[in-house]
């Protein structure tokens, strides 16, 4: 076994020749770059980096750029989004880190940076990869702090759409202070509730009491004035323009309750109401908070969708010299220079190379496209094996990624039916609780005026919809913790009333019915050719290249390959027995168009442009997805496949798979479209996918599922994640859906017909306060528990997985 690098964990060349002592102990080192890294870490007196850390390191990339390959970064139009002026002259700079592995990585981090002048603050986030740091501008350039990092071993990036991120983190802060604030008073104040109550009944001294009373009192004030201050900030809001909403009769409730709470706390007698109050703000405020995290989800979606496109870019010049610029200085017209391996910053023209790009960002294409002289390329995609001079034609907003983000964010503007007919049932609802309580308190004032208080506020307690709004949450809640221990995550909340009514299901091919790896799937040899020969020659040719293809034949038998040489856009050629060998597309290999039968995912190994064997390369079928295809189709649920890849190969998927209706060759606009006309049809659809060229319809469909290897801005414009990307889980959580459903419906029927029968007695006087609190409580509690018996099968696996009893 060799020896693995103490820094980065490679293995150490034979000749041993890097050592770097730590810990008074001389270490191997598999490179002058790692040997660097470490001198620098233990020369700093962070040697301790290395005792604590749970993973190895990344190997040290260009350790000598220094800090001008990050200059661009020095000028105020790629510092946008990323960087944040503070007063006196400080400013934030929050960072991608690429390459942080553990704690010890954000120790190492922190400390080395924490030494450099003009640095104030460093904080590393592990679970984000993310650096924030507050820095002098005028002590310490950006540039010179992004190579400081970039000397450990580790890769800086901007970290786009902080701002927004930031804003977001503060609001859910102060919504979770609001909530857990309201939360504990509410324990506490039903503690002392217990005895008062109790005390109603069986008799309590007036000092033990009064004391209760008191000390309830001083509970409630902060949950008044701190964590209900929502509820009168929206009321206020909505009376003053004339459209009064939820947050009228809440407040209204709350403040009633409170007020005669605390009357009749200094003035001795009648009841008060303060468990009532915490409880009641508490409920309200976590229902609000589910609704507040899907909104971030969602909004955050469309910042992480431009952050595919590079910050910089490597303009031409007239005279061909090269300029590191910010994306946002680029304009139509200019020439921008993209190596292998780097992003295209724009969409363009190819002016000069060829190379093969990875479009399954924006395209679903499981395969890298070859593309040359005058053809298109799309920002946001990558090149994978080629120098490309490319004309610009469009950039951020302009480009074709930014028309994806603005059908995303067109999609989420758009409000389900539901959501519409839910707005406008609100409005009524609170005006009909309104006209009522008004009613009995003018009735009760004329024939007796002291109990008109206590009776309209008996009123407002009953007809509060505390167990109406707990109906669908308590259910939806108690479902998706069921179905997040069969991972399956339900990420927001109209999700399982979607999923309850769905007929059909829309998969998208690549990464979704399919692994996303290249897979050879078929060898046709021409006549006269050695079967195995072939094979061996084609293993060796690929074994030497870095192209996504080429792990297609990893594996296989091969034989030695010399004088190999790769041509981006075409193919790779080497000898092999004194013989020339090509691979690759057919115009390159044997300088003529492919046959029709060969047209699409065929490559083909030639000797003297002759063909000796074709290759036929596909993507990898997901194991379960015939099982679960069928399944849906037993249920009744039409299954529809929509995909950017060639009509060949969603063809043969389709078929694999008894779909019968399928679209090939689709953009994410035609994506939307078809979603759009089959819901426009009466259909309710299911839309899963796992691309960024998803990211549209995931967004727009009634309700969408992003598999678990989906990129990150798939899965928050998703509706629910596959966790473990098991497509088993799909009809399951359809069922638990239609389950959810059914209990929800068992719930609104009982807060509704408690809400209709107690409001006439509590309108009579023949319930009192203290009574409409415990009724309103009681009423919540019976929503809860039938919603519990959603989890019963949560830890269960299927009928079918379960192991069967021997003999």
């Amino acid at each position: 076994m060799p020896t693995a690098c103490f820094h980065c964990g490679l293995p150490v060349p034979p000749d041993g020749r890097w050592r770097v002592e730590i810990d008074g102990e001389a270490r191997p080192m598999c490179c002058a770059g790692c040997a660097a890294v470490a001198n620098l870490i233990a020369g700093s007196g962070l040697a301790g980096y290395y005792r604590h850390r749970d993973a190895s390191a990344a190997g040290p990339a260009d350790p000598g750029a220094g800090a001008r390959e990050y200059t661009v970064f020095d000028d105020p139009a790629a510092q946008t989004g990323f960087v944040v002026d503070q007063a006196d002259g400080v400013r934030r700079v929050e960072l991608a880190i690429g390459g942080v592995t553990c704690a010890a990585c954000t120790w190492l981090i922190e400390h080395h940076l924490q030494r450099l002048p003009g640095v104030l603050e460093v904080g590393v986030n592990l679970a984000e990869q993310r650096a924030s740091v507050r820095m002098k501008a005028d002590e310490l350039p950006l540039s010179e702090l992004m190579a400081r990092i970039r000397e450990l071993g580790y890769t800086p990036h901007p970290f786009l759409g902080s701002t927004r991120h930031d804003d977001a983190r503060a609001e859910n802060r102060t919504a979770l202070k609001r909530m857990g604030l309201a939360g504990i008073v509410q324990m506490q104040i039903g503690m002392f509730a217990i005895a008062l109550y109790a005390g109603d009944f069986s008799g309590i001294e007036t000092d033990y009491r009064d004391y209760l009373r008191w000390i309830s009192l001083v509970l409630c004030v902060p949950v008044v004035g701190y964590s209900a201050q929502p509820f009168f900030t929206g009321a206020w809001r909505g009376l003053r323009h004339f459209a009064p909403g939820m947050d009228v009769p809440i407040a209204l409730a709350i403040a009633l309750a409170f007020l005669a709470s605390v009357w009749f706390t200094v003035r001795g007698g009648g009841a008060v109401y303060y468990d009532s109050v915490a409880m009641f703000t508490f409920f309200v405020l976590l229902g609000r908070y589910l609704e507040m995290r899907a909104r971030h989800r969602a909004g955050l979606a469309g910042g992480n969708l431009l952050s595919l496109v590079p910050a910089a870019a490597t303009r031409l010049g007239p005279d061909g010299e090269h300029e590191a610029v910010p994306v946002a200085r680029l304009a139509r017209g200019d020439r921008v220079l993209v190596r292998p391996g780097e992003t295209l910053p724009a969409d363009g023209t190819i002016e000069e190379g060829a190379s093969s790009i990875d479009e399954s960002s924006l395209s679903g294409e499981a395969l890298p496209v070859p593309k040359r002289t005058g053809d298109r390329v799309s920002a946001g995609t990558l090149n994978t094996d080629g120098a490309l001079t490319v004309r610009v034609e469009a950039t951020g907003l302009d480009s074709r990624l930014g028309t994806v983000l603005a059908l995303v964010d067109r999609a989420q503007r758009e409000k389900p039916r539901s959501v519409e007919l839910a707005d406008r049932s609100a409005r009524w609802f609170v005006v009909a609780v309104l006209v009522l309580a008004t009613l009995t308190g003018l009735w009760w004032l004329n024939h007796d005026a002291t109990r008109a208080l206590a009776i309209v506020l008996s009123v407002l307690v009953v007809s509060c919809p505390c167990a109406l709004s707990l109906a669908t949450p308590a259910a939806v809640t108690t479902a998706v913790a069921a179905l997040r221990a069969r991972g399956f995550l339900v990420t927001r909340g109209h999700a399982l009333g979607a999923l309850a009514a769905a007929d059909t299901i829309v998969f998208d091919k690549t990464g979704t019915l399919t692994t996303g790896e290249v897979r050879l799937a078929e060898l046709r040899c021409e006549a006269g050719a050695d079967r195995e020969r072939c094979l061996r020659i084609a293993a060796g040719l690929e074994a030497l290249s870095a192209h996504p293809i080429a792990r297609a034949f990893a594996g296989l038998p091969r034989t030695a390959v010399t004088e190999f040489r790769a041509f981006a856009g075409g193919g790779l050629e080497g000898v092999v027995g004194g013989e020339r060998y090509r691979i690759g597309h057919a115009a390159f290999a044997l300088g003529a168009p492919a046959p029709t039968h060969h047209a699409e995912h065929w490559i083909v190994l030639a000797h003297a442009d002759h063909a000796l064997a074709w290759f036929r390369l596909a993507d990898t079928l997901r194991p379960e997805a015939p099982e679960v295809t069928g399944r849906l189709r037993r249920e009744g649920i039409d299954c529809l496949l929509l995909s950017g890849d060639s009509a060949t190969e969603v063809e043969r998927v389709a078929g694999l798979l008894g779909i019968t209706r399928w679209h090939a060759r689709q953009t994410p606009e035609q994506k939307l479209e078809c979603v759009r006309a089959l819901e426009s049809s009466g259909r309710r659809v299911v839309m899963i996918g796992d691309g960024v060229n998803d990211v549209a319809v995931l967004a727009g469909a009634g309700v969408s599922i992003a598999m678990a290897n989906a990129a990150d801005v798939a899965r928050a414009s998703a509706d629910c994640m596959l966790l473990a990307g098991d497509l088993h889980r799909v009809p399951e959580a359809l069922a638990k859906a239609r389950e959810a459903s059914g209990v929800i419906r068992q719930n609104v029927t009982w807060a509704i017909v408690y809400n209709v029968a107690a409001v006439p007695f509590a309108a009579a006087g023949l319930v009192p306060p203290w009574l409409a609190a415990i009724g309103m409580t009681a009423s919540s509690l019976v929503v809860i528990a039938n919603a519990l018996r959603l989890r019963n099968d949560a830890s269960r696996p299927p009928r079918a997985e379960r192991s069967q009893p021997d003999g």
